[in-house]
């Protein structure tokens, strides 16, 4: 098992501010394990939440013909 995450590695891992993950975290929108008052996070568990988010690209459009 790897190592928790603190909220700032989670943060930078995300991409987002610590403000951001703590308001997912009021909103139980991503899973979290409290230590003691301190927030930590499972590494596969925030790769998870990454990919339940993820939106697929749509192809480009083809070029216009001039039609």
């Amino acid at each position: 098992m790897q190592g928790l995450l603190d909220l700032e590695a989670a943060a930078e891992f995300l991409s987002a501010s610590k403000r951001q993950v703590r308001r997912w975290v009021h909103t139980r929108r991503i899973p979290y394990v409290r230590i003691d008052r301190r927030l930590r996070f499972r590494p596969e568990e925030v790769e998870a939440f990454v990919r339940s988010h993820a939106q697929e690209s749509i192809p480009p459009l083809p070029p216009d013909d001039g039609t």
